[in-house]
């Protein structure tokens, strides 16, 4: 049955739920970098914080009773502290478990700390160091390590990469770049080998870190450092309960409405781990300060289910030019907005993407911000992140991994639709997983690349794939340039040089979409929002001309029955037609689709088609939807889960928002907490 709820969203950064919230998860946590010390817990009590972030230092090991009677203090006002290991060196040094000095040096103080600190009551958990992307080590030697691991033999790799390889010792993480030069996006097996490679590092070093703690103390709450890089997010071990993004949005995308919350869905994998990202705060004279966008960036980060934040930080208050009143208008902005709903969100959205570390979306500075293969695939998978990021009117989206696939406890059956950008690995057990999830009535959307590291070949999917999504063949692959020597194929902007999607069927399982409909290429980068909404620039499509599909474009030949539901190009071999587009196929009780492009790289999410594309498929097990006009934030972002639906309004305006319940059956809802 569906049943209509009035909501009022009271006013900005300010939950409202139908039901009161649970706290099925740890915290929550409001803390502040650098504010640890004989009064800082006092001070935090002021500034409307409810935990210490305490970070020892290799000077501090002399005087760690010392260090245990101050977080005694702050116990005694009620004020909980995370102790933070100094496991990432401050002197300019690598870190690589291959050097046992640092393991061995690194476990030492780790046991040091923990056991003179763990029987204070006063600790609530601990966390591992800062930003080990900048101080980590990747080295050929442990690259050929790895390979070894992996393949066996030379025999076994040379024949995985197409290579003839005499020795070992020619092999080096430049090389595997090199040897896919000829492929599509200059990737190929090699370069997976390479991204996997630094992507098992990082979560090794993760793991030995955690592996200490954990035998010392297996009971308390265990928190990464600051992660940098939304990459790192999928390589976050077991061992730990709560990770901490610290992604803002003038490092990486320039979100400043939302501080990039998508790196709460990316952190939470589908609800695997809980998250406290690390929010900046802004000061004076930027006018995110004066207009308290803090408040918004808490109350967004509770929505996303996120189990508190950590403010960056104390040192900034204390450098500002009026500290005190600095400090007086956060601890306005903390109060004001964090209260017994604002973490007790359980979020559990209804469309995901199947996020792999592989193509760099783009780079911060020189470092691939989204995954490992430096220069391989700008647009994708960021654009997509950034599109989906708050969301639309039936709700937020999960980010999953296929570690995440591979355990037990994770159900898709809730999901719409599971987008899969740039897949290229796809393990047999996830592929099973995938089919099952689409027998059962789910949909997943793939694109170019899916499965190649499994086939070898751009130019064939693994079998299972292509029975979901109704593909026989994949032909020819067209290498789209831009011209005046540009060698980025991403960067098109030029008529011509690219090509668009025509819908050209109708189908049931789009009703949004009509015959004759062409996709349009994003006019420009995402940027920051007027209202609480997308800004782009002041420019048509028509005026700046961009293709949604870009770089390498293939053809496929489709089975009977499956559907060319939109089309650029077709061509023909041997009297069989081969469709360049976005395929559709009948597989159990559900949908396998595949684009035969990177679907998302260039593709303008205010198109219609787009949001009727994806609108359709996400209604399929929507629980909830807001009852507006346009698919993306129109004010309120609408976050479900179960028998409880939040809103937030992001307008500083009283705002009433309706909401249908498509699952209510006869239960009532109750209105509006806050």
């Amino acid at each position: 049955m569906n049943r209509l709820i009035a909501l009022a969203a009271i006013s900005v950064a300010v939950l409202a739920s139908t039901v009161a919230g649970s706290a099925d998860k740890p915290g929550p946590f409001v803390f502040m970098y650098g504010l640890q010390g004989p009064q800082a817990a006092s001070t935090a009590q002021r500034l409307g914080l409810n935990a210490l972030y305490w970070q020892v230092r290799p000077d501090d090991l002399a005087d760690l009773p010392g260090i245990r009677s101050e977080i005694a203090q702050a116990a005694a006002h009620n004020v909980p502290v995370i102790v933070a290991l100094p496991t990432v060196p401050e002197i300019p040094r690598s870190v690589s478990l291959a050097d046992d000095e640092y393991v061995s040096s690194t476990k030492a103080v780790i046991a040091n700390i923990v056991s003179a600190l763990k029987e204070e009551p006063g600790v609530v958990g601990w966390a591992t160091g800062d930003y080990l992307e900048r101080a980590i080590n990747y080295s050929s030697l442990e690259f050929r390590e790895y390979l070894r691991q992996r393949y066996g033999s030379l025999e076994e790799l040379n024949s995985a990469w197409n290579c003839a390889y005499p020795t070992w010792g020619q092999i080096t993480l430049q090389e595997a770049q090199v040897v896919d030069d000829d492929l599509p996006f200059g990737v190929g097996r090699p370069s997976v080998d390479a991204a996997e490679y630094k992507r098992q590092t990082f979560q090794d070093i993760m793991a030995v870190w955690a592996g200490q703690v954990r035998s010392l103390d297996p009971d308390r709450l265990l928190f990464t450092g600051r992660i940098s890089l939304y990459r790192s997010l999928t390589a976050i071990p077991d061992q730990y309960d709560i990770v901490v993004p610290a992604i803002p949005p003038a490092a990486e995308e320039p979100a400043t409405y939302s501080h990039n919350i998508h790196t709460v869905d990316m952190a939470r994998r589908g609800g695997r781990f809980a998250v406290v990202p690390a929010l900046s705060m802004p000061m004076p004279p930027d006018p995110l300060y004066a207009q308290h966008t803090l408040r918004l960036w808490i109350a967004e980060a509770g929505l996303h289910g996120a189990a508190g934040v950590g403010l960056q930080d104390y040192q900034r208050i204390a450098n500002s030019l009026s500290p005190a009143i600095v400090a007086q208008s956060l601890a306005q902005d903390v109060k004001a907005v964090v209260n017994s709903t604002t973490f007790s969100v359980q979020s559990r959205p209804t469309a995901a993407i199947l996020y792999e570390p592989y193509a760099a979306g783009f780079a911060v500075g020189q470092v691939p911000a989204y995954g490992y293969i430096n220069g391989f695939s700008q647009g994708e998978p960021n654009n997509l992140f950034a599109a989906c990021g708050r969301g639309s009117r039936l709700g937020l989206v999960d980010c999953l991994t296929i570690d995440d696939l591979a355990t037990a406890q994770l159900d898709l059956n809730h999901y719409s639709f599971i987008a899969a950008p740039l897949a290229l690995h796809l393990p047999a057990q996830t592929r099973q997983r995938l089919a099952e999830y689409v027998e059962r009535g789910g949909v997943l959307i793939a694109d170019l690349g899916a499965g190649m590291y499994q086939t070898g070949s751009w130019q064939q999917l693994p079998a299972e794939l292509a029975r979901m999504c109704g593909v026989t063949a994949i032909g020819p692959i067209q290498e789209v340039r831009p011209i005046g020597g540009i060698q980025d194929a991403d960067a098109i902007r030029i008529p011509g040089q690219g090509t668009d999607i025509v819908i050209g069927v109708i189908s049931p399982h789009f009703p949004s979409l009509r015959p004759s409909m062409r996709t349009v290429g994003q006019p420009a980068p995402l940027g920051p929002t007027k209202q609480g909404k997308i800004h782009r620039r002041k420019a048509t499509p028509g005026q700046l001309k961009s293709h949604t599909l870009t770089g390498p474009i293939a053809y496929a030949a489709i089975r009977d029955g499956a559907l060319p539901l939109g089309v650029s190009s077709r061509i023909w071999q041997e009297g069989i037609p081969y469709f360049s587009g976005i395929i559709v196929n009948d597989y159990g009780l559900g949908l396998g689709i595949f684009a035969t492009s990177r679907l998302w790289a260039n593709w303008w999410p205010d198109d219609p088609v787009f949001m009727g594309f994806h609108g359709d498929l996400w209604a399929r097990r929507a629980e909830y939807e807001l009852q507006q006009p346009g698919f993306w934030l129109d004010g309120v972002e609408i976050s479900g889960a179960g028998d409880t639906v939040y809103l937030l309004n992001t307008t500083g305006k009283l705002l009433r928002a309706a909401v249908a319940a498509y699952r209510a059956d006869s239960r009532l809802y109750q209105g509006a907490f806050g």
